[in-house]
């Protein structure tokens, strides 16, 4: 088993707007369906879940132990994705990796001893 770090930047989907949409001056509320904000990752976080023992470390980066390599990581987390959105695969280990977080690195070096 191994240790990967997952990143993942999922673009806006654009929408349409019209003259008294209020996205330039932000006069009118945001929810989940109006297009305006971020996209839903809940679907991809689930994957990454299911994938093997998880750290959620930076908002879009997470770190993964699993047997799986990252060429099977990459193809089962991309059918959450589209085409421009960014998805980032590496394995790494606990002799190449520096992080101002103590507890990151603890985490990776706990899991290469599984």
């Amino acid at each position: 088993m191994s240790v990967y770090l997952v990143s993942y930047f999922l673009k806006e989907e654009a929408h349409e707007h019209d003259e008294n949409c209020g996205c330039e001056d932000n006069t009118h509320e945001h929810d989940e369906d109006c297009g305006c904000g971020g996209r839903d990752d809940s679907r991809l976080i689930g994957e990454i879940h299911s994938l093997g023992a998880w750290a959620h470390f930076m908002p879009e980066s997470f770190l993964l132990h699993t047997a799986l390599s990252s060429a099977k990581i990459l193809e089962k987390l991309k059918v959450f994705v589209n085409a421009d959105d960014f998805l980032f695969v590496s394995q790494i280990n606990s002799e190449t990796t520096e992080c101002l977080t103590p507890q990151v690195k603890e985490w990776i070096s706990t899991k290469e001893k599984i």
